[in-house]
This record gives C-alpha cells, sequence and structure tokens, in this order.
C-alpha cells in the first residue's frame, strides 16, 4: 500500500498558447472598454449639441411667431441689407426673362415660325 503523507497536487498543465489567448482576451477587452468610453463621451457632445440646436430653433421659432412683419426702419443693417439684395437679384431675374423672350420672338420671325408663338400663353407675371 502506498503510504499516504502528503499529497501532491498536480496542476493540469495548460495547453500551448493558452496563457497568449488569455493574454490576447484581456487586451482586447480593454480595448473595447476605452473604445465604448470614447464612444459614450462622443455620444454625450453629440446629445449636448442637439440640445442646444433644439434650443435655437425653439428661440427661432418663438421669435418668428412673436415679431410678425417688423418695418423697415427697425431691421438692423444686415436684414435691410440682405433685403435689398434680393430685391436687386428679383430685378435681374425679371430683365433676364424679357431679354429672353424678346430673344426668342427674334428667332421664331428669323426661321418664319412666327405665328406659331400665337398659340403659346405667356405665364403669368408673379409679384414678390
Amino acid at each position: 500500500m502506498p503510504k499516504r503523507g502528503k499529497r501532491t497536487t498536480r496542476k493540469a498543465a495548460a495547453p500551448k498558447g493558452y496563457a497568449r489567448t488569455i493574454e490576447l482576451l484581456v487586451e482586447n477587452n480593454v480595448s473595447l472598454q476605452k473604445k465604448m468610453v470614447d464612444l459614450t463621451t462622443s455620444i454625450d457632445t453629440m446629445n449636448k449639441k442637439v440640445g442646444r440646436l433644439l434650443h435655437l430653433i425653439e428661440q427661432a421659432s418663438e421669435e418668428f411667431t412673436k415679431g410678425g412683419r417688423v418695418e423697415k426702419e427697425s431691421k438692423n443693417l444686415s436684414e435691410t441689407a440682405l433685403v435689398d439684395k434680393l430685391e436687386g437679384l428679383i430685378n435681374q431675374n425679371k430683365t433676364i426673362a424679357r431679354g429672353l423672350l424678346l430673344l426668342e420672338k427674334y428667332v421664331r420671325e428669323k426661321s418664319g415660325r412666327g405665328n406659331e408663338g400665337d398659340k403659346f400663353k405667356p405665364l403669368p407675371e408673379y409679384k414678390f
């Protein structure tokens, strides 16, 4: 009979690569946690910016509903300048449209199809 005395426990030998696999899993887990922290921070920043944007849109909506039409004297200079530029563009577009209509009429007359133009109705003029 074998002697009973100290028991020796043998640890099972780890298969080759097992330690390396554990090490890689730990590294990947740490890396994944860092990326999750970065993502959480980015989402938090984005939420704050969207909140500020929403607040700005709400303020603009309130100002728009409150203000209605404002007299030209009470507008600041940049609004007046913008309105003047838009009016200038509208006038330029009207001039270009008239020129195109005259050019079309001239081409139709030169090509001998001047009477066919009478079949078409002119477009209505828009008031801005």
